[in-house]
């Protein structure tokens, strides 16, 4: 006599595999993330070099409403949203584009 499993066993012999091949998928992601791998790499500047402009424009929009309404938060808020776009840029010149290339900070 065969038994047929219930159907909370299939469901949770279901959830197991997919559990599975989902923490599979997240632990290969991250290795190749922490490999360097070229791609993931370009992809990460790229963002960074599209938010250094999205902080800026949201320097000028806090520093412009702080003409508007005056507030010393706003005020040194706006400037540090400038900092922080400051301190991406220089991240950005420290990267190597590729393996070759010095970062800009280090050449003589």
């Amino acid at each position: 006599m065969t038994t047929t499993p219930s159907r909370r066993t299939r469901l949770v012999q279901r959830s197991s595999s997919l559990l599975v091949r989902c923490r599979t998928r997240i632990r290969n992601h991250v290795e190749a993330h922490r490999a360097g791998t070229p791609q993931s790499i370009q992809r990460s500047i790229a963002i960074a070099r599209f938010s250094v402009y999205g902080n800026l424009a949201m320097s000028a929009w806090k520093l412009g409403l702080t003409v508007v309404s005056p507030s010393l938060f706003l005020f040194v808020n706006g400037f540090f949203t400038v900092g922080l776009a400051g301190a991406k840029v220089l991240a950005i010149r420290a990267r190597p584009v590729t393996p070759n290339r010095r970062p800009a900070a280090v050449r003589e």
